[in-house]
């Protein structure tokens, strides 16, 4: 997820938690602002993992090159 993305989200929440003004939508929206900062964390590390295997996959004696 793009960090805009993610930022227009949050910031929507955020906005719909104000204007009903109640200590439960406000916790509400806290509480769906860090799952979502979560699951992006997640998927951004996920996404790291990857390009680091395929890196070292594609590099000449890289992992893909290990003979016994």
């Amino acid at each position: 997820m793009e960090d805009r993305h993610l930022i227009a989200l949050l910031a929507y929440d955020a906005l719909k938690a104000a204007k009903k003004r109640t200590p439960e939508g406000i916790q509400r929206a806290v509480k769906q602002a860090a799952e979502i900062l979560e699951a992006a964390r997640e998927e951004e590390r996920r996404s790291m993992e990857k390009r680091a295997r395929e890196s070292i996959e594609q590099e000449p004696g890289g992992l893909g090159g290990i003979s016994g």
